[in-house]
């Protein structure tokens, strides 16, 4: 019974051969515009701003923190030791949020959960605002990681299912734009409040901005077509793709695709259980969890998030007063947002590997100035080569591996592993930032600022190595068809990279050097 019940679904999907042979010859006539795929609509690019606005606050806390450090510690009589807790608990909570995510993605959707995580984001910021002391502070500090780890986990699957496949990788990208803006907005927030009584209440109340407007937002924003297909609520899912997309007839056809594909998979769903045993057994389905968890490793441990969190910190070891600290942080983090734009063109123009594989080692080499930087005697030449350390340095990490821990996880996993193999993408983000926010201060006071981004180069030199044998270029592919790169598990995309990688060396070679 259960198989004809099997068999019955799928024989009622609108299978895509039913088109007419006159409407596919339509679709290879139209222009060129819609051969490339179908636009963004207007109305899109507006739900994925107030789908990402939220993110604003991710990138925006970590500077206000930087800030308020300088003024909470001694008002509250904190310790550096404690301090540490209030800048990585957000990040701890996180980790929790974005577990929670999982069940309430499966069960009530997209759309719910980014309204939960605008709720909580909202609590912790209230807490944190009106604290008057460090339990109350800290507390406040986890429920608002909570409500960021749950965003986070939620966010790109909600654009991945959204966007048309050839422009992907740029739309995705406006999660991460979204958080450098706010790290832009946290050092005007205090610089703004830097000379203001009560100074570090005001940076952290300026939090109740952006989760606020995105709240909002969420009452207006669709739910995601492929989550209502995998409820098996056909029409709602129809009504919102033609809310999003142009209603041409490749549209219609991308659609009927999706709907086919996506209840395919509903036919054959799996418990928890089952797909967990998948991860584990399964080689294709392992390759896709292992690449994943790779990328935020990569990411975290060049130091990204513990900077951001001690910049001002960082400022005044150099010799600078803690006003000087907290201003010199604007040049610095309005370059950081204008590093991350050129993603939304070269990351679907040139491919994710050839960005990734091509912009890491100038990280590395940005990440080696930075450490120098602390060994002029003059405080001037300290700032300007620490200063044009970081500029190459955001320009290299934010359209490449920053950006893609977020952008490749979003569109990675299958239809059935999706909220799952998230999860685990922001598990591992916000496990790899906390653990390396909390221990940053202590690697400063054993190794100094050498020896701590001396490290951090060399670990992204040696994730660089292994990139070059295992990143899988998932570019302007289906969320469907992203499987097929992985058949045969690490051992095969191994073997694929090598091969190419020795491809490309004779071509170089018979093209430079004359060699056959």
């Amino acid at each position: 019974m259960v198989e004809l019940n099997k068999e019955s679904q799928v024989d009622e999907i609108p299978a895509l051969n039913e088109i007419q042979e006159e409407q596919k010859t339509q679709v290879q006539t139209t222009t060129s515009q819609n051969e490339a795929g179908p636009k963004s609509t207007k109305i899109l690019v507006l739900f994925e701003i107030l789908a990402s606005i939220g993110s604003i606050m991710m990138g925006m806390d970590q500077f206000v923190v930087s800030g308020a450090s300088l003024y909470a510690q001694p008002d509250l009589h904190i310790d550096s030791n404690l301090w540490s807790w209030i800048t990585s608990g957000p990040l701890f909570g996180a980790i929790v949020g974005s577990v929670i995510a999982i069940p309430h993605n499966s069960l009530f959707g997209r759309r719910p959960t980014f309204i939960v995580s605008c709720i909580l984001y909202d609590l912790g910021v209230f807490m944190s605002t009106f604290a008057q002391s460090y339990g109350v502070l800290l507390a406040g500090r986890l429920i608002f990681g909570v409500g960021k780890g749950s965003e986070a986990m939620t966010l790109p699957i909600y654009l991945a299912e959204l966007v048309p496949k050839s422009h992907r990788g740029g739309h995705l990208n406006l999660f991460q734009t979204f958080q450098m803006f706010g790290d832009f907005l946290g050092a005007i927030v205090s610089s703004i409040f830097a000379n203001v009584p009560g100074t570090w209440r005001y940076m952290f109340g300026s939090g109740f901005i952006a989760p606020t407007i995105q709240l909002i937002g969420m009452f207006f924003v669709p739910e995601s077509p492929r989550w209502l297909v995998q409820k098996g609520r056909l029409d709602a899912a129809e009504k919102n793709w033609k809310r999003i997309r142009q209603d041409t007839l490749k549209g219609r056809m991308e659609f009927e695709e999706m709907k086919e594909k996506v209840q395919e998979e509903r036919c054959n769903e799996r418990s928890f259980f089952s797909v967990l045993k998948e991860v584990v057994c399964n080689k294709r389905t392992r390759a896709m969890f292992i690449f994943g968890g790779l990328l935020p490793f990569a990411s975290l441990w060049s130091g990204s998030a513990a900077v951001g969190y001690y910049m001002s910190d960082l400022f005044k070891s150099l010799g600078l007063t803690d006003k000087k600290s907290i201003y010199m942080q604007l040049p610095v983090e309005f370059v950081n947002f204008l590093s991350v734009l050129p993603a939304f063109y070269i990351l679907d123009k040139f491919g994710r590997r050839r960005v990734m594989l091509t912009l890491m080692p100038v990280s590395v080499m940005a990440l080696i100035m930075i450490g120098l930087s602390d060994l002029s005697h003059s405080i001037t030449t300290r700032v300007v080569i620490f200063v044009i350390g970081f500029f190459i340095y955001y320009f290299s990490y934010n359209p490449s591996f920053g950006t893609l821990a977020w952008v490749v996880n979003g569109e990675l996993f299958e239809s059935h592993t999706r909220n799952l193999g998230m999860a685990s993408c922001a598990f591992w983000i916000f496990g790899n930032a906390a653990i390396s926010t909390y221990t940053f201060s202590r690697q400063i006071e054993a190794y100094g600022t050498v020896g701590t981004f001396g490290v951090f180069a060399a670990i992204v030199f040696v994730f660089w190595v292994i990139f070059l044998f295992v990143f899988v270029d998932t570019s302007k592919l289906s969320l469907e068809d992203v499987k097929e790169r992985f058949e045969g598990g690490m051992s095969a995309i191994v073997r694929r990279n090598t091969r190419e990688m020795k491809r490309q060396v004779q071509r170089i070679c018979g093209k430079y050097l004359g060699m056959e």
